[in-house]
């Protein structure tokens, strides 16, 4: 079929079998189609970023250059965000720059770090954490070198890191903004402060909230809450709940925590934990509020080993979970986090792979429709935790110190994000195994090498301490 006569969808499932393959032939074939295509923009933004991920650096920009009207599009700006951080993780020094030049050109005007706002630390640093063991790295016969030598070279940075000892707290103060549902804050003459988003992804306020501005209602003081990551379990916790303990002392109360419309119920639920079953106010930012005070309290991920900063919201909710046993037949010193009722990332084998584990009396468990303090509870009841990577294991921030967790990685290149549980381990006092296997670059599906990792956990389960070869 000539170039010019390939559909969307065939010029979608053809970058994407590139991507997977790692196929630049195929890269170059389905950037050859898309070029001169009547693409939608989604579409057009998301084979940039297939291309991309198949090699082939300079035909994706190509792809996404194609058409100007991609980067005003309003409605684009969420995959024109994603497909731009990609480009800002290239290998190639010019489509670095290009894509930051484009960013800050197309995704509306933001205000200098630092400008209007001021960070105060809410408690002083600690020593370096203790390091129980270096964060171990085991790979099976398949796993890629690539992405071997990088998770290596992650564990080794993360060695640094810690040396210099475990950060505490800080706070953010802005003063007259607005808020949105997104957790986008921005000044009254439009400047963004905060873009809401993860890391690395800006898009522009929404026209309807820049027109609600107004009649927006008005309050005080808050601290926020609504910003994409914060409905991530792992980046709430980790970032955020034990950051907020001076808040939770102040003698007239804490500030309302601006939520937006269906916010996850664990922000409620570990809050109240750590008031000891207290709720803590909340206001629901539906669709723009305007805040005189507002508060961004966050700290990194290392500073759970600062356990003096941290004190504050962890004991409390440790304290509650232990007030009660955890659930029978759901909890026990041998523990497996499955990962099957979650479509992301999906395990291929790992129906097969949890009942070679229940053979040898680990007790399998989701944590979908579970609460908080049952979830805290199942994790302080284990002493070896073998799991798939996903947000689940955050719960080794409440884990009792000096558990071994083999985690099972679908290792792609970029793993940054992907070592973060690792990091939590290496906080607080755990043991941490690594397992990589590859996975698809695209769906991230992949499978494991059951018969390779088994004698490992074998191991472990007879002895947590036993040294691996």
């Amino acid at each position: 079929m000539p170039a010019g006569r390939f559909t969307p969808g065939a010029i979608l499932a053809l970058a994407e079998a590139a991507a997977n393959a790692g196929s630049l032939p195929a890269a170059r074939k389905a950037a050859e189609a898309a070029i001169p295509a009547a693409l939608p923009h989604g579409v057009r933004a998301r084979v940039a970023r297939l291309v991309l991920l198949a090699g082939a650096p300079f035909e994706a920009w190509l792809v996404l250059s194609a058409d100007p009207t991609l980067f005003t599009a309003p409605e684009a700006s969420d995959p024109l965000a994603t497909t731009l951080v990609a480009f800002a993780r290239s290998d190639e020094p010019l489509l670095r720059m290009a894509a930051q030049a484009v960013g800050q050109a197309c995704l509306g005007p933001s205000e200098r770090p630092g400008r209007g706002r001021r960070a105060v630390p809410l408690a002083p640093g600690g020593p370096p954490p203790p390091r129980r063991r270096p964060i171990e790295i085991r790979a099976s016969s398949a796993a890629g070198a690539e992405a071997v030598a990088e998770f290596r070279a992650l564990a080794d940075a993360l060695e640094e890191e810690a040396a210099r000892g475990a950060p505490g707290p800080a706070q953010t103060l802005v003063e007259d903004v607005f808020v949105n549902a997104n957790g986008q804050v921005w000044r009254p003459d439009g400047r963004q402060v905060w873009q809401g988003l993860a890391p690395g992804l800006r898009r522009p306020v929404p026209a309807e909230d820049l027109a609600a501005m107004a009649r927006a209602p008005e309050i005080a003081e808050g601290e926020l809450a609504a910003r994409g990551s914060d409905r991530n379990f792992y980046h709430w916790c980790l970032n955020r709940l034990f950051a907020l303990g001076a808040a939770a002392d102040r003698p007239d109360g804490p500030p309302p925590l601006l939520v937006g419309p269906g916010a996850p119920a664990f922000i409620s639920e570990s809050l109240a934990a750590a008031q000891g079953g207290r709720p803590w106010p909340m206001r629901v930012v539906d669709p723009v509020l305007r805040v005189r005070r507002l508060t961004l309290s966050s700290q990194p991920v290392l500073a759970i080993g600062n356990r003096a900063a941290c004190a504050r919201m962890l004991d409390p909710i440790v304290a509650l979970a232990e007030s009660e046993p955890p659930p029978a037949g759901s909890s026990g010193p041998l523990l497996y986090l499955s990962r099957r009722d979650s479509r992301r990332r999906p395990l291929r084998n790992e129906a097969e792979f949890e009942q070679r584990l229940a053979e040898l009396g680990f007790v399998p468990v989701c944590f979908g429709g579970r609460g908080f303090l049952e979830q805290v509870r199942i994790v302080r009841a284990a002493r070896l935790i073998v799991s798939p990577h996903g947000a689940g294991l955050a719960h080794l921030a409440f884990a009792r110190p000096g558990i071994t967790v083999v985690e099972l990685m679908p290792a792609v290149i970029y793993a940054g994000a992907r070592f973060n549980m690792a990091r939590i381990s290496r906080a607080v006092g755990h043991r941490h195994v690594l397992w990589l296997e590859p996975a698809e670059p695209v769906g991230q599906s992949w499978s494991l090498r059951i018969e390779e990792v088994l004698p490992l956990i074998v191991r472990l389960a007879g002895d947590p301490d036993a040294p691996l070869t």
